[in-house]
């Protein structure tokens, strides 16, 4: 029996950047030696394309291809400025019933995933390029007290509250 991780995230086909942070977070975190764990990602190219059809096909296919296992899907967003701005405030609402009502997990990150481990917000045509460098210069050096939070302020995420349910820590 596997469990595979589907993550539904922000970005494009082509940029990937949040594959990038998500995946080295649980290469450093947690053991997938057993290959029991799997896990994947379905890009929403743009947050408001989180209930489009692209993406529930390719959540659909992804589990299709897990026919003896489980799999847990895993939305995750950018909180962008909920502290100030009530679009924000509604969106990230709307999107966490989305997810209840669905039985997916809910990951978010305040104000925007670069902002929780970069220290700051990234311009889009610079994603690509900050999220190799973050490879490239082994920039792994999270706050875990910043990733393990239920206060959505800036440089936090719930995204530990979530994984350390279901996978198992180093």
């Amino acid at each position: 029996m596997s469990l595979q991780l589907i993550f539904v995230v922000e970005t494009n086909d082509k940029t990937k950047s949040d594959d990038v942070y998500i995946s080295e977070l649980i290469k450093s975190r947690y053991d997938l030696s057993s290959n029991e764990y799997v896990y994947n990602f379905v890009h929403m190219n743009g947050k408001t394309k989180y209930d489009s059809s692209p993406v529930k096909t390719g959540i659909n296919k992804l589990c299709s291809l897990n026919k003896f296992g489980d799999n847990v899907i895993i939305f995750c967003f950018d909180t962008d400025r909920i502290d100030i701005k009530a679009e924000d405030i509604n969106f990230m609402n709307k999107v966490e019933q989305y997810c209840i009502a669905n039985s997916y997990k809910f990951v978010w990150f305040c104000y925007d995933i670069e902002c929780v481990f970069l220290g700051n917000s990234i311009q889009d045509a610079q994603k690509k390029s900050e999220s190799l460098k973050y490879i490239k210069n082994n920039k792994k050096n999270y706050n875990q007290a910043l990733l393990k939070s239920n206060i959505r302020s800036e440089h936090h995420s719930n995204i530990l509250c979530v994984l350390d349910d279901l996978l198992p820590i180093k």
